[in-house]
């Protein structure tokens, strides 16, 4: 049986960098943005928004964009998408690690691990952490957003303090990429057996 670790922190703070390292290294690293991805055109899905501009004319499904404009800015909305896909995300993620069963350690690269309540499923989890300016300056240039809707965005999601007490790990992305990769190769023992 697996072991297996979340690795979540907040927006922009380098999570997929981390993930990134890791399947570098040879680990299976599922990611629960990828499997909201899959589920998210599913039936019940459409139907709770159909009244709401979030589709795409063209194709029929749900324009991530155009979602993510809603739900960042109505609180109910952003809840009633989450309570639907929640069971949906994590049938398919229960899915998925039956196909890793037999490998010694697999990651789950998860942003809202905390906020979901379901922290529990996992047998360690590591957040990435980075000082809340440079989150914001990281995730405007990034995302090419202004400064409020940058801030919508990490506001919409549970402070970086409370996570950081409720991790197994800590890992500070305070320096270079080189310093991140050797915060995280000085963690890996502690998942051997």
């Amino acid at each position: 049986m697996s072991k297996v670790i979340a690795i979540t922190g907040n927006i922009a703070c380098g999570k997929t960098t981390v993930s990134g390292y890791l399947k570098e290294m040879g680990y299976i690293v599922i990611d629960m943005d990828k499997i909201g991805h899959l589920v998210r055109d599913h039936p019940t899905v459409h139907a709770a928004f159909q009244t709401e501009d979030v589709f795409d004319q063209q194709t029929g499904k749900i324009d991530r964009k155009k979602m993510g404009k809603l739900v960042f800015s109505d609180p109910a909305q952003r809840q009633k998408l989450d309570q639907l896909m929640k069971p949906l995300m994590f049938a398919k993620l229960d899915e998925t690690l039956k196909k890793y069963a037999d490998k010694r350690l697999v990651f789950v690269e998860f942003a809202l691990l905390f906020e979901s309540g379901e922290q529990d499923r996992f047998d360690a989890t590591i957040v990435v952490y980075l000082d809340e300016q440079t989150q914001l300056e990281r995730l405007m240039s990034r995302n090419g957003l202004t400064e409020e809707e940058a801030q919508k965005r990490i506001n919409a999601q549970m402070p970086q303090f409370e996570k950081v007490k409720r991790a197994t790990y800590i890992i500070y992305n305070d320096g270079p990429p080189e310093a991140l990769f050797g915060k995280i190769a000085a963690i890996l023992p502690n998942f051997r057996d």
